[in-house]
């Protein structure tokens, strides 16, 4: 490795130490169906994160309009998977419909609404109605404290964020999906942060996003060792088809953009929406929505060179039984192979007109990469449209949502509400 690709590479960076190339991937399980019931939440937005023991953390909405979300756990334990609700949203200054979380060291929980808070200032929309929030769940002897953090303004701040990250020392870094940039209607995007300061949390704009530099970030930011972010943008870019951009810091508390690749909405790509991942190489790896050879979707690889970087679609989903529409980011095992999700496709009849998505699984092989789907959701009882939050590997079962399916209820999910799944090798 390259003193130049070592240098990409940080603490930040997870690599999963499971070995699974030999194993046949082969069962499907549901270990938790939501309900809209028990009031514990429904129709989960992105997957599930792990703790050291193995508990599993998400969040979900309501049904209920009243009870706009919830945060989750999934303890195992003797064989079977119990939820307990670590916090219930109200939809007022908390926030409302909760997406993605990040863990401490410590077991604090950090998330993100898309809606509801109440800021004192900002645009007309949030100060009326939030336009999202930050918020801390501090881990206790007796449970868990809930507090807002940050109240998004609609300003260069942003509002409805989309993702989060924490870094090695706690500050956090937020991608939203509107704010103030030159985008005609001026809903560009953000990268903002948020640092922890002994008077509080302070918050910091790190890029406001125009549409010639990308539009619409809608997944978290990853670190290289020397502390430059890297993330996806759904449009914008010199063809408004998306970018992949890196944000570098630079003297007085600045950032400086760059674009790394725009999409064409050709064979390259179109739409990337799930965060890009680090090879051991230091490539950026993610996927995109929509674009290449079939239109729809693709696996990208980002491989820097001298003469900056080159984009390469190593997979171009057919809509088939392979799956289409990959909207998340991917993650490696220990050997090398990829792991993903697609919100379509797979073949089964329930979901029209190509199926309820399916998990896969990229082999490098001489030459190329080879595709094979570990499971295709059938829109029945096992699930249906996995989220963009992808899967993680948590000893040597990948974990991830549906958005539907599960149990039917005719009268709050006549399509199912949603289930926490696992597959097995």
């Amino acid at each position: 490795m390259s003193i130049r690709n070592m240098s990409r590479l940080g603490s930040f960076v997870l690599i999963v130490t499971l070995t699974l190339a030999a194993a046949a991937w082969c069962s499907e399980k549901v270990i938790y169906d939501f309900t809209e019931k028990n009031n514990t939440g429904t129709n989960p937005e992105t997957g599930v994160i792990a703790d050291a023991a193995g508990n599993l953390y998400g969040t979900a909405y309501f049904a209920n309009p009243r009870f706009p979300g919830v945060v989750y756990k999934l303890t195992h334990s003797n064989g079977t998977w119990t939820e307990s609700v670590l916090y219930t949203f109200i939809g007022g200054a908390d926030g409302g419909t909760p997406t993605a979380l990040v863990m401490d060291p410590s077991g604090n929980l950090f998330g993100i609404t898309t809606a509801a808070g109440r800021p004192t200032t900002g645009t007309k929309v949030c100060v009326a109605i939030g336009c999202g929030v930050v918020y801390e769940l501090k881990r206790g002897s007796g449970g868990y404290t809930y507090s807002v953090l940050y109240s998004f303004t609609g300003l260069a701040d942003g509002a409805a964020p989309q993702g989060i990250t924490r870094d090695a020392t706690g500050n956090l870094y937020l991608t939203t999906l509107s704010s103030t940039g030159n985008c005609g209607g001026g809903t560009c995007g953000a990268v903002f942060k948020l640092t922890h300061t002994a008077t509080g949390w302070k918050g910091s704009s790190v890029h406001v996003f125009g549409a010639g530099d990308g539009e619409n970030p809608r997944s978290a930011v990853i670190f290289d060792a020397a502390g430059n972010l890297y993330g996806t943008t759904q449009r914008g870019g010199a063809n408004n088809f998306g970018t992949v951009y890196e944000l570098s810091p630079a003297t007085g508390g600045h950032w400086t953009e760059s674009v790394l690749y725009s999409f064409t909405g050709g064979s390259d790509g179109s739409q990337p929406q799930g965060a890009v991942l680090f090879d051991s190489a230091g490539n950026l790896w993610s996927t995109t929505v929509a674009g290449g050879a079939n239109n729809y979707g693709t696996v990208f690889q980002l491989t820097s060179g001298s003469g900056g970087w080159t984009e390469n679609p190593v997979y171009s989903f057919a809509d088939g039984s392979d799956g289409s529409s990959p909207a998340g980011g991917l993650i490696f095992d220990s050997v090398g192979n990829l792991y993903g999700t697609t919100i379509s496709g797979g073949g089964s009849t329930l979901c029209i007109p190509t199926g309820c998505g399916t998990v896969f699984k990229l082999a490098p092989v001489s030459g190329g990469w080879t595709e094979s789907v570990l499971y295709a959701f059938s829109g029945g009882t096992d699930g249906q449209e996995p989220q963009p939050g992808g899967v993680i590997l948590e000893k040597g079962n990948l974990y991830g949502t549906t958005a539907y399916g599960g149990k039917v209820e005719t009268f709050g999910c006549p399509n199912g509400c949603g289930v926490v799944f696992e597959v097995t090798p």
